[in-house]
């Protein structure tokens, strides 16, 4: 019998690529994996019995529901944080992902580096695991994984030439489902969520007008908005403007690749330039409370307050200066970055006693057919989530099957691999 393990997808333009690769590396190692979204997965989770159960990260109040359905189920939680390391000054939302509560729940935690550990040990119970793994989406940015990005690289400069990316991440004041639906979601996750409500406000208002003054330059502009926000904002800030564009689909990697730079207030897509060899333009404005502000992005970018300083670094192309990693010594203290996660993360799933977990049955094909009829009635009622929809755009078969080609090509044992689409948004990978 297979050993199984269910991994929910919440954010496709984050996750998909290194979920369907770990995907891969566990089923040649005699995983049955399940990858589907949140709500395919909590329903495997009630039909299947013993199996792992990969967390994506504590959300208090929502996955105490989960994880006592998991225990029922003798399953076993393993916790790879999906923002597990990109902190506020006070350490939130750390402290709150690392709960007691949390880190009682979880029978496994994979740390992205000993920094964040260190912060919450001596809240872990004694009787539960935790290790630092570092995360995989951060080891496929080495050179070895280029191959990856290469052909969405290649189109994007066909189609955008020489441009400027813009990153935001201004979710709470342009939210999808409204400010006062995102204060709900976010309260609480974050103390002063108001103070970062008013600088996102203060951020759309800076970034605009940044955009305004960088479109007349010789680039054309693209914005990547944040997966919860709302696109028609910005749709209607620069619909007069030939040269900005924006677009939110695919991962950021080949378009943080294909750009000549990238400009964001504290977003995590900068730790990833930085990693790439691409120095960020961090914009942080003195009107900004710097409190609610990440640190790790700032460090590792060029830090500017106005536009004059931005505009004058571009012009001289200053971006274009190399990069060397081994001055960013906290890329290893907090994404344990000179490892290889794929490994760590594979060892410690392979140390879990399937003896006590009792390996799976299969779930028969009727729960399938079932859940194929939902899916047709609820398509006929038109019932739908466009925050849902939006942030799971790029999970579909297409997707994951080219992602499954690439991977085939530069990996022969990847090639005994079968990956099959068992309903909409719920997919198996078997050897």
């Amino acid at each position: 019998m297979k050993k199984t393990i269910l991994i929910p997808v919440e954010t496709s333009s984050r996750e998909l690529i290194y979920k369907v690769y770990l995907c891969n590396l566990l089923a040649i190692n005699g995983f049955e994996c399940f990858l589907g979204n949140k709500h395919e997965i909590y329903n495997l989770i009630k039909i299947k019995t013993s199996f792992i159960y990969l967390d994506k990260g504590y959300h208090q109040g929502v996955s105490e529901k989960i994880y006592k359905e998991i225990s029922r189920k003798n399953g076993f939680i393993v916790n790879l944080d999906e923002e597990g390391a990109v902190a506020f000054p006070d350490g939130s939302p750390l402290h709150l992902r690392y709960s007691k509560t949390a880190l009682s729940a979880f029978n496994l935690t994979l740390f992205w580096g000993v920094s964040q550990m260190k912060m919450v040990e001596n809240l872990i119970p004694n009787k539960n695991f935790a290790i630092v793994t570092g995360h995989p989406r951060f080891q496929l940015l080495k050179k070895e994984f280029k191959y990856l990005y290469k052909d969405d690289v290649n189109e994007i400069k066909e189609k955008f030439g020489k441009y400027i990316l813009i990153n935001t991440n201004f979710a709470r004041a342009n939210n999808i489902k409204g400010v006062e639906k995102a204060r709900e979601n976010y309260i609480g996750r974050y103390k002063n969520i108001d103070s970062r409500i008013n600088n996102d406000n203060i951020k759309i208002k800076i970034f605009s007008s940044l955009i305004y003054k960088l479109a007349q330059l010789n680039y054309n502009i693209v914005i990547r908005p944040h997966p919860e926000e709302k696109i028609s904002t910005y749709n209607k800030l620069f619909k007069s403007y030939s040269n900005v564009y924006i677009i939110n689909k695919k991962s950021a990697i080949p378009w943080i690749i294909a750009s000549e730079t990238l400009i964001h207030s504290d977003c995590t897509t900068a730790v990833e330039s930085l990693m790439l060899g691409k120095k960020s333009i961090s914009y942080i404005h003195k009107d900004l409370d710097q409190s609610v502000l990440t640190v790790l992005p700032q460090k590792a970018s060029y830090v500017f307050e106005n536009e004059k300083q931005i505009l004058d670094f571009i012009k001289y192309e200053k971006y274009k200066e190399k990069v060397d990693l081994k001055k960013y010594k906290w890329l290893n203290t907090n994404f344990n970055y000179s490892k290889n996660s794929f490994e760590l993360i594979l060892n410690a799933l392979n140390k879990i006693n399937f003896d006590e977990l009792s390996l799976n049955k299969s779930v028969g094909s009727y729960y399938f057919i079932y859940r194929r009829l939902r899916y047709f009635i609820n398509r006929i009622l038109n019932r739908k989530n466009d925050l849902i929809i939006q942030k799971l755009q790029d999970f579909n078969f297409n997707n994951i099957n080219k992602l499954q080609r690439k991977l085939e090509k530069n990996n022969e044992l990847f090639n005994l691999v079968s990956v099959k689409k068992i309903i909409n948004n719920l997919y198996v990978f078997r050897n």
